[in-house]
């Protein structure tokens, strides 16, 4: 399900990652980024920085600004989300979720 940020606004969407394997624990110093994908397959923001939470060391922040005009409010255009860090020799490129941009604030 996507969710829902208001036209106009800088909203954070919250990330949990968890490593399959179980050697990664903490994301600090992997270089932890996101890329925004419109519903064209056009990324239309890369390598925004991912805020770490200090007490979750797997929870990520991306901090969304939808004053873009990249990130234009149509209430049916689904905007993906993709995260992305570095681990040693992997580089893994995860779909973090979707979101829209709601014209009409809520």
């Amino acid at each position: 399900m996507a969710e829902h940020l208001s036209d106009g606004t800088k909203e954070y969407l919250i990330y949990d990652l968890t490593d399959r394997i179980g050697d990664l624990t903490d994301l600090t110093g992997t270089n932890p980024r996101f890329d925004i994908w419109d519903p064209t397959d056009s990324k239309v923001v890369a390598d925004s920085p991912l805020e770490i939470d200090p007490l979750a060391p797997m929870r990520v922040f991306a901090l969304i600004d939808t004053t873009l005009p990249a990130l234009a409010a149509n209430d049916s255009d689904v905007y993906h989300v993709y995260l992305r860090f570095d681990t040693g020799p992997e580089s893994p490129y995860l779909h973090g979720g979707d979101f829209y941009v709601d014209s009409t604030p809520k």
